[in-house]
């Protein structure tokens, strides 16, 4: 079953010469020449089916900060910035919602890995929240597990996929 996408039109006029040649039109190829163009970058974008019918209309579509290796963090934060952006700048709705993100646990271990995490974290002013049992409960409405606790990140979010 095809990915409920808008299609894309494609082109058979291509240009005499371009800075850059992306090779995959999912999110990363996409994003990237967005980025380029918006830079004065002449792109040409390939893609050998449908624009972002791949794997990225697939996903969950969580862009999230929670429990990112901290080398990771620095962009993750670009990036949520900017997908906070790209509705208006496109003039689309992508589907970005800062909707947080829950973590919950029945193991010890996993909240003492969260507290320092948590605490490493903080210097990139990212804010984490650890959960009780009971609030994790809370944020989970429906689940019947008797939770130990939890890690909440309320500025994480999610983009639909298929847009």
């Amino acid at each position: 079953m095809p990915a409920p996408l808008r299609y894309v039109q494609d082109s058979a006029d291509f240009p005499d010469a371009v800075d850059v040649v992306i090779i995959g039109a999912g999110i990363a190829g996409a994003a990237a020449a967005w980025e380029l163009t918006r830079k004065g970058v002449k792109v040409a974008l390939l893609e050998k089916g449908l624009v972002g019918a791949e794997q990225s209309s697939r996903n969950w579509g969580w862009c999230r900060q929670q429990n990112r290796d901290e080398r990771e963090l620095p962009l993750i934060i670009h990036a949520l910035r900017r997908w906070g952006e790209l509705d208006q700048e496109t003039g689309e709705d992508l589907g970005f919602r800062r909707s947080g993100l829950i973590y919950a646990t029945r193991n010890e271990a996993d909240i003492a890995a969260w507290e320092m995490w948590n605490r490493m974290a903080k210097n990139y002013g990212v804010r984490s929240d650890i959960l009780t049992g009971e609030q994790a409960k809370a944020a989970t409405p429906g689940s019947t597990t008797r939770w130990l606790g939890g890690v909440s990140s309320p500025t994480d979010g999610h983009a639909e996929p298929r847009l």
